[in-house]
């Protein structure tokens, strides 16, 4: 009485209008019947392309040829099974579909639906399938000898694809050019600091999934010895130091400094230590010769560095001079006479009291005003040759006090005769000195002429004339400086006192003498 109608599929893109007829018959065979139509729509035919394999991280668009005419305006839909981490508009007609990165180490099938609605309600499907594969891991590690330059760096090629693939169905590129599993590439260091190299490798799968790996290589510098002296000549005497030396440190090359200085052989060794700061060393003697050796290594084993360089000490010059004499007394006028070697040197002469000179041969006046004390004078002469290189020599010389000779007479005027006592009062270096006293007269009396203090004798006169004597004293220091003085003595002349007078008389008389004296009237002496 009531069926179902079952009707076909239809994705024709066609609408199809079906006529369903009923006839009925009564028990009478009395018959009617009656038509009625039923419009089926068709569905519409959802068909769409995308890649099937991916590695993930990247977006895909499908390509949807449902309603290819644009004449239908169905609604659609996208679904992804499973969806973790995949983004996507899923109303779009073709969405770009965000696949995520497969961190797995296996590959992942995504269900892809498309549900396409026309305006009737009709449903469309397509099923696609998407494979993301795993993201392989690039990893290498690498061996070397010593690291030192030149050295060979074996790499070993420990990449992995996943999925149960082996490393052998991969590709390898390096960025120093190679493609094989395992390559091997030489390193140097022609430098003072470690170089350091960047080593990548892109490993990739069948799949064409991608990973990148960086390492660095370091290749360690050789020992560096360096070491640059301001000058490797000089005069004597010559001290090596630091500052001479000038040691050029690098830290990356080197970690010990090992220092050796050697005899002019080269082969006996004077002194020996060790670091970056330079143990002075002092050349002593001029025309020497010494080397300073400079080995520098590093605690990576590289190849060890030595740095040698000579040293000399230049002949010096040698000063001398002679002089005319070394002592004399008071201000005495001293020659100096140049004896240095070689000859035609620059002089310079102190004469130790304010003047210098720079003549071959100088004289010079050397004072001394005391009468008690010696003056010494130091004689310095620096002698320089064209080298540079000079030598000092000192000389002294002494000047001694010259006496300072002082003496009195009792009396500076006498009577004839006389005699007159003297004192010596002379001034002098020490304790003793020698006098030597004269007179102008030989008739004067000296008790002792050596004697300090002699007393001296006039002799008569009756003249009537005076007479001056000068009287002398020399005197002698302990170191022969000679003075001398003079002084004078009036010794007056006594009157000749005369007369004659009768010699016999009777007394009772007056008897008148007959004086001869000062006949010459011009005494005025008293009677």
């Amino acid at each position: 009485a009531s069926p179902t109608f079952s009707f076909p599929d239809n994705d024709s893109d066609v609408d199809t209008t079906y006529t369903i007829s009923l006839r009925v018959t009564s028990i009478d065979g009395c018959i009617d019947s009656i038509a009625d139509s039923v419009i089926v729509y068709s569905r519409p035919l959802a068909i769409f392309s995308i890649d099937t394999g991916t590695c993930g991280a990247t977006s895909i668009t499908p390509d949807n040829s449902t309603d290819t005419g644009s004449a239908f305006g169905h609604d659609y839909l996208w679904t992804l099974s499973p969806n973790t981490g995949v983004v996507l508009d899923d109303t779009l007609y073709e969405p770009s579909i965000y696949m995520p990165l497969n961190t797995t180490n296996a590959a992942i099938n995504y269900t892809v639906i498309l549900t396409s609605t026309s305006l009737e309600g009709c449903i469309g499907r397509d099923t696609q399938t998407i494979v993301v594969y795993p993201k392989p891991l690039a990893d290498f590690s690498f061996s070397l000898a010593d690291s030192c330059s030149p050295d060979t760096a074996f790499f070993n090629n420990s990449s992995n694809p996943y999925n149960s693939e082996t490393i052998g169905s991969m590709s390898f590129v390096w960025d120093f050019g190679s493609t094989i599993q395992n390559p091997n590439k030489l390193y140097t260091n022609t430098g003072v600091v470690d170089s350091l190299y960047s080593v990548q490798l892109i490993s990739e799968t069948i799949h064409g999934c991608r990973d990148t790996i960086t390492d660095t290589v370091t290749i360690h510098p050789d020992a560096r010895a360096d070491f640059s002296p301001a000058y490797t000549s000089g005069c004597a005497p010559l001290t090596l130091d630091s500052t001479l030396i000038n040691v050029t440190q690098y830290p990356d090359a080197n970690d010990t400094y090992t220092w050796t200085i050697l005899d002019s052989d080269s082969a006996t060794v004077l002194s020996t230590f060790s670091g970056t700061g330079f143990t002075d060393y002092t050349i002593s003697a001029d025309a020497d010769t010494v080397y300073v050796r400079l080995i520098t290594s590093n605690n990576y084993g590289c190849k060890n560095d030595t740095l040698i360089q000579r040293f000399t000490t230049i002949q010096d010059p040698v000063a001398d001079f002679t002089l005319s004499d070394t002592t004399g007394c008071g201000n005495t006028q001293i020659t100096l006479t140049d004896a240095s070697n070689p000859t035609g040197l620059a002089l310079l002469w102190d004469f130790g009291d304010g003047d210098t000179s720079t003549a071959n041969n100088p004289s010079h006046l050397f004072t001394n005003t005391s009468n008690t004390q010696d003056s010494s004078y130091s004689i310095t002469l620096i002698v320089t040759a064209g080298t540079g290189c000079s030598d000092t020599i000192i000389k002294s010389i002494t000047i001694n006090p010259i006496p300072k000779a002082i003496f009195s007479l009792s009396s500076a005027a006498t009577c004839a005769p006389d005699t007159l006592t003297s004192t010596n009062t002379t001034v002098y270096k020490g304790s003793s000195f020698t006098s030597l006293w004269s007179a102008s007269h030989n008739s004067v009396g000296i008790t002792t002429n050596t004697s300090a203090s002699p007393t001296f004798s006039f002799p008569d006169n009756d003249s009537e004339v005076d007479t001056t004597y000068t009287i002398s004293l020399h005197v002698t220091s302990v170191d022969g400086c000679i003075d001398s003085i003079t002084d004078s003595v009036i010794v007056y002349s006594r009157p000749l006192a005369i007369f004659s007078i009768d010699t016999g008389t009777c007394g009772a008389a007056s008897i008148t003498p007959d004086n001869s004296t000062d006949t010459g009237s011009a005494f005025g002496h008293d009677y």
